[in-house]
């Protein structure tokens, strides 16, 4: 198992989140891929279009949000948040323990060691492991800026869109009076930079042990749930009038199908294999 393997799963949840920008450089998307893939993902969260009085509130909602994210703050914040969260989880998880455990595979598991003795082995096995957390998080950071500064514009709209049905214009009007206070202002300032604040992120990742201890019991469930529910069919699953129904609605052959399936079930058994056999 390679080191980044335990470094990838810890970040599992926050890779979710750069998933459709990561697969869109992956596989290279055109613009046209590009605009479809966007109206899909924006299709998976149907909202009920605005009433004529909600969308007069539009305005003043967008003031009451332009105090809760100013120009630029969101790539300000979402930075901070990065650096927060990835640099002590990529420490620990870069750390000579995990080095060792990513280039030495033993059934008995690795012995207990004392500490002179597992940053000499961890740095006869990787020697620039101490300087990779810096190197990691450059490359898993580098562009950031401009990615969360293409989200702001669309955040800020869709939070305004979100008040807009949610507050009164009185309501709205009173929310952006007290914006305009000495208080007010530190609180919608504050608030949104909570997420990146030690005090805040150390109180929710203390929790993540006890979030991972129900992760095998949540895989159970998930295997136990699944297990009435019938495999994806194959090629030769197939009847020969749906093998032809198939290729001809795809436009190719029926041996192109053939082909095309079979590839497809490698790829799938090799994913599964993969995400089990470490």
């Amino acid at each position: 198992m390679k080191l980044t393997k335990w470094i990838a799963a810890p970040l599992g949840a926050l890779a979710l989140g750069m998933a459709a920008p990561a697969a869109a450089q992956d596989e290279e998307m055109s613009a046209e891929e590009m605009a479809v893939f966007g109206e899909m993902m924006g299709g998976m969260f149907e909202a009920e279009p605005l009433t004529p009085e909600q969308e007069a509130l539009l305005p003043l909602a967008a003031g009451v949000v332009e105090k809760l994210v100013p120009e630029g703050f969101y790539a300000e914040l979402m930075n901070d948040v990065m650096d927060t969260t990835m640099r002590p989880m990529l420490s620990m998880f870069s750390g000579p323990e995990f080095v060792i455990m990513g280039s030495v595979s033993l059934d008995e598991g690795i012995p207990e060691l004392s500490d002179d003795e597992t940053a000499e082995l961890a740095a006869m096995l990787d020697p620039a492991y101490t300087t990779r957390t810096d190197t990691m998080i450059s490359a898993m950071t580098g562009g950031m800026d401009e990615m969360f500064a293409v989200m702001e514009g669309p955040m800020r709209e869709g939070m305004a869109r979100y008040f807009a049905t949610k507050f009164t214009g009185t309501q709205l009007g009173e929310i952006d009076t007290f914006f305009e206070t000495p208080t007010g202002a530190l609180y919608a300032r504050e608030s949104m930079a909570m997420a990146a604040d030690p005090q805040f992120m150390s109180t929710i990742m203390g929790s993540v042990p006890d979030m991972l201890g129900q992760m095998g019991d949540f895989e159970a469930r998930m295997e136990a749930a699944m297990a009435d529910v019938p495999e994806p069919r194959g090629f030769s699953d197939l009847s020969a009038e749906e093998r032809a129904r198939a290729a001809s609605v795809l436009g190719i052959t029926v041996a192109e199908l053939e082909t095309a399936m079979d590839a497809a079930g490698a790829e799938m058994s090799v994913e599964v294999t993969s995400g089990t056999s470490d």
